[in-house]
Parts: structure tokens; sequence; C-alpha cells
């Protein structure tokens, strides 16, 4: 579960390519399946990372459990600890609610039609 937490939080932006009929290249561009800082930081304890329920990115979000402990390291090799204190569903986001909810790390994960909602501490 680490393991896949951290690479999720490390991907770099990339591209698709295709040739396109007349032979020239077309990019389709990832970052809109890519995760996201949505607002805060790790160092303030206030980071709020959007992102899909994707293979190797947040396909856990749906069997981690409260209690359980999410690793972040980040790319100086500092690494933060945070137990998971709630996990709710929801079917749409309101950013007034995770600003005024004061966890040190929040993950909302599209899924399907809706959102899982990881809050830790």
């Amino acid at each position: 579960f680490a393991q896949a937490f951290s690479k999720a939080c490390s991907f770099q932006r990339q591209s698709l390519w295709s040739p396109s009929a007349d032979g020239e290249t077309l990019y389709t561009s990832l970052e809109e399946y890519m995760p996201k800082v949505y607002s805060g930081s790790i160092y303030n304890d206030s980071l709020i990372i959007e992102g899909r329920y994707l293979e190797n990115q947040f396909n856990f979000a749906d069997k981690i459990e409260v209690r359980e402990q999410i690793i972040f390291t980040d790319l100086y090799g500092n690494v933060f600890r945070y137990k998971v204190k709630r996990i709710t569903h929801s079917d749409n986001i309101n950013s007034e609610k995770f600003q005024s909810d004061n966890q040190a790390l929040t993950i909302f994960v599209k899924h399907n039609s809706s959102y899982i909602i990881i809050y830790s501490e």
C-alpha cells in the first residue's frame, strides 16, 4: 500500500502520442489522470490531494480502513506518516468542507460517479 501511494505521488507529466491519418503526431495529456495537490502543504499539515481510482494510483481507496497508516516520502527523502481517521463518500466535492476540517492529510479519489474521501492525521 505505501509503495503504491509513493508511486502515485511521484508521477511525472506524460503524454501519449499516436500518428494521425495525415502522419502528424497527436498528443493527449495525461495530466488530468495524475494525482495533484489540491491545496495545502505536507510541511504544515494541511495537504489535500486529488486523484483517480486507477491502477498504481489510488485504487487502494476503497480497501483502506480507519486506523491504517499512510506513508508519504517527499523528493528529499523526508518520511511523513499519517493515520487514517475517517473515510466518507460523496457525490460531489465541497472545498469549504476540506478547508475547515483541519486534517493533516486529506485524499479525495474519483471512483465511478462519486468520491472516496480519506481524512488522516
